[in-house]
């Protein structure tokens, strides 16, 4: 947990000069959340069908946007994330940081593309995931989405994002039974989630003339 809290808090230092002083800058929290499909790939990049066996994934949690600009913003929050596939009844929950540049377009409706790495904490469950698993993950989000103004200071986000992991989170490739002998090979594996998800936000700052 403060692993996670203290590469967020590195990376807003560093963009903070990409703020523009002469502005005034708009900061947005809200809570989002919604559902999809979550996979295991036994490969970086290409995905075996016969490992390939979605299970239903998604999540939700607490979000918070920097505006440096009308087109320029950087996003980040807290997310709860459940991943993994059907083979073997392979359940994984995690807890998402994800540090994400938005590009924005139009203004309303305002359409955006999200896009940059997220870091997970495996949270601890009753299960043998310590064995199997290792605590973190590591990958790529990219989201397309659309946010609707109910009011200056209210709105709703509608978005499509891929959190798609790059990182190999088996801890083991191989599983032992108590005589330590190997009964499966478990090899590589890389957790992705594509899911819809719902926002509803609250901005606060001075409303552009």
């Amino acid at each position: 947990m403060k692993t996670i809290s203290g590469i967020a808090l590195i990376i807003l230092l560093g963009l903070c000069p990409l703020i523009n002083p002469g502005q005034t800058n708009k900061f947005q929290v809200g809570f989002e959340g919604g559902a999809g499909l979550s996979t295991l790939r036994y490969d970086l990049f290409f995905y075996q069908s016969k490992y390939v066996e979605a299970a239903w994934g998604g999540g939700g949690g607490l979000t918070f946007r920097v505006d440096f600009n009308k087109r320029l913003a950087l996003k980040t929050g807290f997310s709860y994330e459940l991943k993994g596939s059907t083979r073997g009844d392979c359940r994984l929950n995690y807890l998402t940081l994800p540090i994400l540049l938005q590009l924005k377009f139009g203004r309303a409706p305002l359409f955006f593309i999200n896009i940059g790495p997220y870091v997970g904490y495996l949270l601890p469950v009753i299960s043998d995931n310590d064995y199997y698993f290792k605590p973190f993950d590591l990958g790529a989000s990219i989201g397309l989405g659309i946010g609707i103004p109910i009011s200056h200071q209210f709105g709703l986000t509608f978005e499509i994002r891929n959190n798609l992991g790059l990182m190999n989170v088996s801890r083991n490739s191989v599983y032992k039974d108590w005589h330590g002998d190997v009964v499966a090979e478990i090899g590589d594996r890389y957790t992705n989630t594509t899911f819809a998800q719902i926002g509803f936000v609250y901005n606060f700052g001075k409303k552009e003339k």
